[in-house]
């Protein structure tokens, strides 16, 4: 039989987990309805806003598009996913690592988006945003654009072992078939 404690502390989880849900889903739609002539910070019209939650939802669809440039479509499928855990009631890792991971996820992401061809989204907003393109600009200065791809990738590996429980364990078995497989061909 569950204790009382529990169930306050399951009922909170699954509470946290619905906001979640709600802010997570908000966003994804105010992302998707985004409107380069909708109302926003660098769009002066007297025009109604198109998007689907609206003036807010625009200003916000294009606050997040212009800082995290395409990389902020995924932003809200990952709040939906720690919000699908709180619901069921899944222990989080502890919330400090989980933090930094998720904003070196954001970062690399940003810089990988950037790093590359320098392309652009809605009118003229640089894939990356400006994150992506202040970061993938300061390690071009700094480490060439290789280095840049190496550090890059870097911290999308620790991105995931802080926010998850990958290990590269898990990749050995990869490794291990394409492995097996030169032994026989140089072995025949």
């Amino acid at each position: 039989m569950r204790d009382a404690e529990t169930i306050r502390r399951s009922r909170s989880s699954e509470a946290a987990g619905l906001l979640l849900l709600a802010i997570g889903l908000l966003i994804w739609l105010s992302l998707v309805s985004y409107h380069p002539g909708d109302p926003s910070w660098n769009t002066a019209t007297g025009a109604r806003a198109r998007n689907l939650i609206g003036p807010v939802g625009a200003h916000l669809a294009d606050w997040l598009l212009q800082v995290f440039g395409a990389w902020a479509f995924p932003l809200p499928v990952l709040l939906l996913m720690m919000a699908w855990n709180l619901i069921r009631s899944h222990r989080l890792a502890p919330l400090a690592p989980r933090m930094i991971g998720f904003a070196l996820l954001v970062a690399a992401g940003c810089t990988a988006l950037q790093l590359g061809s320098g392309w652009t989204v809605f009118d003229g907003i640089p894939g990356g945003g400006l994150a992506g393109l202040l970061l993938a600009e300061w390690l071009k200065a700094s480490l060439n654009v290789t280095g840049a791809a190496v550090m890059t990738a870097l911290c999308v590996v620790l991105s995931l072992y802080l926010g998850s429980s990958f290990s590269l364990s898990h990749l050995a078995p990869l490794v291990e078939l394409p492995r097996r497989r030169w032994r026989s061909f140089v072995a025949a």
